[in-house]
Protein backbone atom coordinates (compact mmCIF):
# COMPACT_ATOMS: atom_id res chain seq x y z
CA UNK A 1 0.00 0.00 0.00
CA UNK A 2 2.82 2.42 0.86
CA UNK A 3 4.45 1.79 -2.54
CA UNK A 4 1.17 2.47 -4.32
CA UNK A 5 0.72 5.74 -2.45
CA UNK A 6 4.27 6.81 -3.38
CA UNK A 7 3.65 6.10 -7.06
CA UNK A 8 0.36 7.99 -7.02
CA UNK A 9 1.96 11.00 -5.37
CA UNK A 10 4.78 11.04 -7.95
CA UNK A 11 2.36 10.86 -10.88
CA UNK A 12 0.16 13.58 -9.38
CA UNK A 13 3.19 15.84 -8.90
CA UNK A 14 4.32 15.40 -12.50
CA UNK A 15 0.80 15.91 -13.83
CA UNK A 16 0.55 19.21 -11.96
CA UNK A 17 3.96 20.25 -13.32
CA UNK A 18 2.88 19.37 -16.86
CA UNK A 19 -0.25 21.53 -16.48
CA UNK A 20 1.42 24.42 -14.63
CA UNK A 21 4.58 24.54 -16.71
CA UNK A 22 6.11 27.59 -15.13
CA UNK A 23 6.02 26.28 -11.56
CA UNK A 24 9.41 24.70 -12.24
CA UNK A 25 10.96 21.62 -13.74
CA UNK A 26 10.58 18.56 -11.49
CA UNK A 27 13.75 16.96 -10.14
CA UNK A 28 12.79 13.75 -11.95
CA UNK A 29 13.30 15.46 -15.34
CA UNK A 30 16.80 14.58 -16.50
CA UNK A 31 19.12 15.87 -19.22
CA UNK A 32 18.87 13.82 -22.40
CA UNK A 33 21.72 11.52 -23.48
CA UNK A 34 23.78 12.92 -26.39
CA UNK A 35 22.59 10.43 -29.04
CA UNK A 36 18.92 10.73 -28.02
CA UNK A 37 19.28 14.52 -27.87
CA UNK A 38 20.74 14.64 -31.40
CA UNK A 39 17.80 12.56 -32.74
CA UNK A 40 15.30 14.75 -30.86
CA UNK A 41 16.80 18.07 -32.03
CA UNK A 42 16.64 17.48 -35.76
CA UNK A 43 18.03 20.68 -37.30
CA UNK A 44 17.98 22.68 -34.04
CA UNK A 45 21.49 23.51 -32.74
CA UNK A 46 22.15 21.86 -29.35
CA UNK A 47 23.11 25.25 -27.91
CA UNK A 48 19.73 26.89 -28.71
CA UNK A 49 17.69 25.32 -25.92
CA UNK A 50 18.67 23.29 -22.84
CA UNK A 51 16.35 20.26 -22.64
CA UNK A 52 15.29 17.99 -19.79
CA UNK A 53 12.94 15.02 -20.09
CA UNK A 54 10.65 13.25 -17.67
CA UNK A 55 9.65 9.70 -18.60
CA UNK A 56 6.27 8.73 -17.18
CA UNK A 57 4.50 5.39 -17.27
CA UNK A 58 2.76 6.15 -20.60
CA UNK A 59 3.85 9.70 -21.40
CA UNK A 60 6.93 11.89 -21.66
CA UNK A 61 7.28 15.56 -20.70
CA UNK A 62 10.01 17.68 -22.28
CA UNK A 63 11.17 20.91 -20.64
CA UNK A 64 13.22 23.46 -22.58
CA UNK A 65 14.91 26.66 -21.46
CA UNK A 66 16.10 28.95 -24.25
CA UNK A 67 19.74 30.02 -24.27
CA UNK A 68 20.86 33.48 -25.51
CA UNK A 69 20.22 35.03 -27.92
CA UNK A 70 16.84 33.27 -27.57
CA UNK A 71 14.75 33.89 -24.49
CA UNK A 72 11.88 32.02 -22.83
CA UNK A 73 10.73 28.55 -21.85
CA UNK A 74 8.83 25.72 -23.45
CA UNK A 75 7.48 22.38 -22.38
CA UNK A 76 5.40 19.73 -23.99
CA UNK A 77 3.61 16.58 -22.95
CA UNK A 78 3.63 13.62 -25.34
CA UNK A 79 1.14 10.89 -24.48
CA UNK A 80 -2.46 9.80 -24.72
CA UNK A 81 -4.30 11.99 -22.24
CA UNK A 82 -2.90 15.49 -21.76
CA UNK A 83 -5.87 17.05 -20.04
CA UNK A 84 -5.37 20.16 -22.19
CA UNK A 85 -7.72 22.93 -21.10
CA UNK A 86 -7.16 26.41 -22.55
CA UNK A 87 -7.35 29.38 -20.22
CA UNK A 88 -10.79 31.03 -20.56
CA UNK A 89 -9.23 34.50 -21.02
CA UNK A 90 -6.88 33.36 -23.81
CA UNK A 91 -7.20 34.62 -27.37
CA UNK A 92 -6.99 32.19 -30.29
CA UNK A 93 -4.25 32.64 -32.86
CA UNK A 94 -3.91 30.35 -35.87
CA UNK A 95 -0.35 29.36 -36.70
CA UNK A 96 2.07 26.56 -37.48
CA UNK A 97 4.52 24.50 -35.49
CA UNK A 98 6.81 22.71 -37.89
CA UNK A 99 4.55 20.92 -40.39
CA UNK A 100 1.46 21.12 -38.17
CA UNK A 101 -1.29 23.74 -38.24
CA UNK A 102 -1.78 24.98 -34.69
CA UNK A 103 -4.51 26.83 -32.84
CA UNK A 104 -2.55 28.73 -30.19
CA UNK A 105 -4.30 29.90 -27.04
CA UNK A 106 -2.41 33.09 -26.18
CA UNK A 107 -2.61 34.99 -22.94
CA UNK A 108 -0.78 37.71 -21.08
CA UNK A 109 0.23 36.56 -17.60
CA UNK A 110 0.23 38.56 -14.36
CA UNK A 111 3.85 39.61 -14.95
CA UNK A 112 2.99 40.81 -18.53
CA UNK A 113 4.81 37.93 -20.21
CA UNK A 114 3.18 36.04 -23.09
CA UNK A 115 2.21 32.36 -22.90
CA UNK A 116 0.92 30.29 -25.81
CA UNK A 117 -0.55 26.80 -25.42
CA UNK A 118 -1.74 24.37 -28.06
CA UNK A 119 -2.79 20.77 -28.50
CA UNK A 120 -1.55 18.82 -31.52
CA UNK A 121 -2.24 15.22 -32.47
CA UNK A 122 0.79 13.35 -33.81
CA UNK A 123 0.51 9.67 -34.73
CA UNK A 124 -2.38 9.03 -32.29
CA UNK A 125 -0.57 10.84 -29.45
CA UNK A 126 -1.39 14.21 -27.96
CA UNK A 127 1.23 16.91 -27.78
CA UNK A 128 0.25 19.57 -25.25
CA UNK A 129 2.77 22.37 -25.77
CA UNK A 130 3.37 25.68 -24.03
CA UNK A 131 5.79 28.45 -24.92
CA UNK A 132 6.37 31.49 -22.75
CA UNK A 133 8.58 34.58 -22.92
CA UNK A 134 8.56 38.22 -21.86
CA UNK A 135 7.49 39.54 -25.26
CA UNK A 136 5.53 38.21 -28.24
CA UNK A 137 8.57 38.58 -30.50
CA UNK A 138 10.53 36.24 -28.22
CA UNK A 139 7.66 33.73 -28.21
CA UNK A 140 7.56 33.85 -32.02
CA UNK A 141 11.32 33.23 -32.23
CA UNK A 142 11.03 30.27 -29.86
CA UNK A 143 8.07 28.85 -31.83
CA UNK A 144 10.22 28.99 -34.99
CA UNK A 145 13.09 27.10 -33.32
CA UNK A 146 10.89 24.53 -31.52
CA UNK A 147 9.05 23.96 -34.81
CA UNK A 148 12.32 22.62 -36.27
CA UNK A 149 12.52 19.77 -33.73
CA UNK A 150 12.32 16.34 -35.37
CA UNK A 151 8.96 15.50 -33.75
CA UNK A 152 7.30 18.47 -35.43
CA UNK A 153 8.78 17.77 -38.86
CA UNK A 154 8.36 14.03 -39.41
CA UNK A 155 5.95 11.35 -38.32
CA UNK A 156 7.32 9.80 -35.12
CA UNK A 157 8.20 6.11 -35.28
CA UNK A 158 8.18 5.57 -31.53
CA UNK A 159 5.75 5.88 -28.67
CA UNK A 160 6.17 7.88 -25.45
CA UNK A 161 8.90 6.63 -23.12
CA UNK A 162 10.74 5.00 -26.03
CA UNK A 163 11.03 8.30 -27.90
CA UNK A 164 14.17 10.47 -27.63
Amino acid sequence: MCGLVSVLILVATVTVSAQDRWAGVPDEAKPMADQKLAEFLGSVPPTAITWRKYIGPDFDVYYGHANPPLSGDTSFYLGCCSGFTPEPQSSIVEGKLGRFPVRWHRRITDDDSVTQNALIEIDHHEVDIAISARRQQEVDQLVAVVGRLAIFNKVPKTSPSSSP
